[in-house]
């Protein structure tokens, strides 16, 4: 049976949490009080005990209402993934435009990818021996070496990441004032991470406390967030290496006085990177590197079904 937690739970709730978080009596309880609201707070019961439990919290994200699966305990059970299920279809009832859920294991992980859901928090659900890990995102093209990168001293740092707004000083002065922020912006397209460090700094609660405080001014929110909470964090690296912005071809090329042209590029840029909406996989894609993509993009198919 699915329902809201009593008070008469609470005994339970705890020892479950405690079992398969490790969180202290102190956290569990902020998390279910204030956090959340005991208003919010789900369990699934069988024969008389509770088998799982879940945190429904509301949010706003771009004025758009949605809701946010925290405290998901239950170690990937049928009783939890019913219970996600159930929230999922109660929260759309009400009104919600979108749900995220953070896991707290890869067990976790693995139900909630079988419920739909997108991967997020990663961090979370990686094996505690992995200490270090490189985000890409998936509209890259990797044409050298990486291993500078992922061998980089991140001399104390948390992250390691580059700023596509050195090519212009106005678009960095902005960005600085609508987040309030004194470092450079970072773009979160690729990221070194310290998994050592992230674990203890970055939590789900300061992320969407941060949404909600800054809902007005996100406008690449993920991106933003990043920048708001771990800007200061983040050990900068050279975007033309990096993370290059294939639309700033000619802004690359003034800016290193005719030295950045395409075959400096060729053999020294590790990343480049197809930012905005429009994608190389588009039949109207007009920027030149778009023909190397595809040539690559042919290479695999052709491997692919060789």
């Amino acid at each position: 049976m699915y329902r809201l937690m009593q008070p008469s739970d609470w005994a339970e709730v705890l020892a479950l949490w405690q079992a398969q978080r490790g969180d202290t009596e102190e956290f569990v309880r902020g998390a279910v009080e204030r956090f959340a609201g005991v208003q919010n707070v789900y369990v699934a019961e069988e024969n008389d005990h509770i088998e799982a439990v879940a945190l429904a919290v509301p949010v706003t994200l771009q004025g758009r209402p949605g809701s946010y699966l925290f405290g998901l305990c239950g170690q990937g059970s049928l009783l939890l993934a019913g219970l996600v299920d159930t929230l999922c279809a109660q929260q759309k009832l009400r009104g919600a435009g979108f749900v995220v859920a953070v896991p707290a294991s890869p067990e976790q992980s693995t139900l909630l990818q079988d419920k739909g859901f997108q991967k997020a928090f990663a961090l979370r659900c990686l094996p505690r021996e992995v200490e270090r890990v490189l985000y890409l995102d998936p509209d890259m093209l990797i044409i050298n070496p990486l291993r500078p990168l992922w061998e980089m001293d991140l001399y104390g740092k948390t992250f390691a990441a580059a700023s596509h707004t050195g090519l212009t000083e106005m678009a960095n002065g902005i960005n600085q004032m609508r987040l309030d922020t004194e470092h450079e912006y970072f773009n979160s397209g690729v990221m070194l991470i310290d998994l050592t460090a992230a674990r203890k700094l970055v939590t789900a609660e300061d992320v969407f406390a941060c949404v909600s405080e800054h809902e007005k001014e996100l406008i690449l929110p993920d991106q933003d967030v990043f920048n708001i909470l771990y800007g200061k964090e983040t050990r900068p690296v050279e975007d033309v290496l990096w993370n290059y912005d294939v639309r700033n071809y000619s802004k690359y090329l003034i800016r290193s006085a005719g030295k950045h042209d395409l075959s400096w590029v060729m053999r020294n840029t590790a990343v480049l990177h197809f930012c905005g909406r429009n994608k190389p996989w588009h039949e109207d894609y007009k920027n030149p590197f778009g023909m190397l993509y595809l040539h690559y993009m042919n290479l695999t198919l052709r491997k692919r079904y060789a």
